[in-house]
């Protein structure tokens, strides 16, 4: 069951499930049962293709990095053989789940460019001489999905869609060029690998602490700051959106408490001098955080039954991950430890 879990990436399926949801959400109010559930199919198709071509083209690496020694196609549990087939099985699926929703030309070549703009992260995404354009290469890659959702139920793009897209492309150089890479920063540098943390001067001293330099600490910090701002600027400039949104005050008063919690973990993070497997879980823990300002923002101007598909979809595979398990068992511990 972990083997399935690990090789399609599940706890982590959720994050490629709303995003042409939340596509739909910005041009229509109440997205059919038929193109939620055929948005998510083709989520589901990109989530595979995206991350299994990733752990093929990376499996050289991956089988240096211990964090990585139990995925499936490492230990052998599933041969590259069947990983290619099954790669390139989604990359046509996800072009006919896209038919029982649209046939317009647009919708497919946005899709088209997600999968491009993807298929060129994966094979080159740390052999850039400055990584921080592969990370927004991956966020287009990831806006396009979104636009794709759009596009796919509507054949008009508002700002709201632009605004969604931004905050994806700077979650993305939040979560993949900071969070993801510190999480793999000895295994990168060990393979020479251009990374945004070892592009700034971060690196692990004899003590397997980690020293991040003020520059990449700033860079940090100001994407987050970015990223707020994006959100403010949809809750207090977009008049379209204020006319959909019925529970504006509610909407702005979570979004605040979510950006301060987003913040100070993010400080925690890059204050922290604790090694990765004990800061690793605190890094996925921002990368929920971030998102859920845009959950607050957008599930307020759609329906109760979308609503409901969304929130389902991106909680419950979070359940399955092996760090959740982890935490968990190590606060126990930890609880037990203080008692005695």
């Amino acid at each position: 069951m972990m083997h399935f879990v690990r090789f399609l990436h599940l706890p982590i399926w959720g994050y490629t499930a709303v995003l042409p949801i939340f596509g739909a959400i910005s041009v229509t109010e109440t997205p059919t049962w038929t193109q939620l559930f055929s948005l998510l199919a083709v989520a589901t198709a990109f989530h595979n293709y995206a991350y299994v071509l990733n752990d093929l083209i990376d499996l050289p690496i991956d089988r240096t990095q211990s964090l990585r020694k139990h995925y499936p196609l490492v230990c052998g549990a599933i041969s590259e053989k069947i990983a290619t087939v099954f790669v390139l099985l989604n990359l046509v699926a996800a072009y006919l789940f896209t038919l029982f929703i649209t046939n317009d030309l647009v919708a497919f070549a946005c899709l088209t460019m997600a999968f491009l703009l993807m298929t060129i992260y994966n094979f080159w995404g740390k052999q850039f001489a400055v990584p921080p354009s592969t990370d927004f290469i991956q966020g287009i890659g990831w806006g396009m999905l979104i636009l794709f959702g759009a596009t796919a139920v509507s054949s008009t793009v508002v700002l709201l869609t632009i605004n969604i897209i931004v905050f994806i492309i700077i979650y993305i150089l939040l979560v993949n060029g900071v969070n993801g890479a510190l999480r793999d920063l000895e295994n990168d540098q060990k393979h020479k690998a251009k990374t945004t943390p070892i592009w700034f001067g971060v690196n692990t001293l004899a003590n397997q602490k980690r020293h991040l330099p003020k520059m990449f600490q700033m860079y940090a910090m100001c994407l987050q700051i970015l990223l707020a701002l994006v959100g403010l600027y949809l809750i207090t400039q977009n008049q379209d959106y204020h006319l959909r949104n019925a529970y504006l005050l509610e909407t702005k008063i979570l979004f605040v408490v979510i950006v301060v919690a987003a913040l100070a973990i993010l400080a925690f993070i890059l204050r922290s001098p604790h090694d990765v497997g004990k800061i690793f879980p605190w890094l996925m823990t921002s990368n929920i955080c971030m998102l859920l300002m845009l959950f607050i923002l957008l599930l307020p101007i759609t329906n109760a039954f979308t609503f409901g598909v969304v929130l389902f979809v991106f909680i419950a595979p979070l359940l399955l991950a092996d760090w959740v398990a982890t935490f968990w068992q190590d606060q126990i511990l930890l609880s037990k430890q203080r008692d005695t």
